[in-house]
């Protein structure tokens, strides 16, 4: 059985003058596509709502000890403690999207902090099963 967690930065209801906000910038689906304890396969797909961009960087925030074993569909992923960072080269027009794969080693709770070039994402997270 799949977990998928939807995330939409628009439940948030956040403005923020002078800057693009967390409830106008992007929204994401984190999907566990296969969960075997020790390690497991993510889908991240995030969808910008905001204005185009050229090589987009996406990152999140773990609060277990995760770390990254290997990805695609990403120009690299990187780990630096408990944060990921992945870029995509590429330009994502607004309203388009971009997904990426990782495995992960000790997966946990799943993330809630989500960046998109550097502008906070964060959502609250509801579970479903699929």
């Amino acid at each position: 059985m799949k977990n998928l967690f939807k995330i939409s930065a628009l439940s948030l209801g956040l403005t923020l003058t002078g800057a693009v906000s967390a409830v106008d910038l992007c929204s994401v689906t984190y999907q566990v596509q296969s969960n075997w304890g020790s390690g497991a396969q993510l889908q991240l797909s995030v969808i910008n709502n905001g204005a185009s961009i050229n090589n987009p960087t996406f990152s999140w925030n773990y609060t277990g000890n995760e770390s990254l074993v290997s990805f695609w569909n990403a120009s690299s992923v990187t780990q630096s403690g408990k944060t990921f960072t992945a870029i995509d080269n590429g330009n994502v027009s607004t309203g388009g999207s971009f997904d990426l794969n990782v495995i992960i080693n000790n997966p946990g709770i799943a993330p809630n902090d989500f960046f998109l070039n550097g502008v906070n994402c964060k959502t609250t997270v509801g579970a479903s099963s699929s």
